[in-house]
């Protein structure tokens, strides 16, 4: 059963996943929780605020790889 005092688990859903990223794609800062997230190849990549996303998610499949690498983030193969 659920443990108590913890709600109750959830399915795991693209909204609910945990950022693989620590820092910042596009302003290199580490991430917040209030920053926002986009889901890219299926990974969840977290923002340092949410004027970042917009940002990120204009960039192309390239661009969002490059800015991931830069801030010391390796999507999973």
């Amino acid at each position: 059963g659920a443990v108590a005092g913890t709600p109750a688990a959830a399915p795991a859903t693209a909204a609910m996943a945990k950022p693989i990223n620590a820092n910042c794609p596009i302003g290199g800062e580490p991430i917040e929780a209030d920053g926002g997230t986009a889901t890219f190849k299926g990974q969840t990549i977290g923002f340092c605020c949410p004027k970042c996303a917009p940002k990120f998610n204009e960039l192309d499949d390239a661009g969002k790889i490059a800015a991931l690498e830069k801030n010391g983030t390796k999507l999973p193969q």
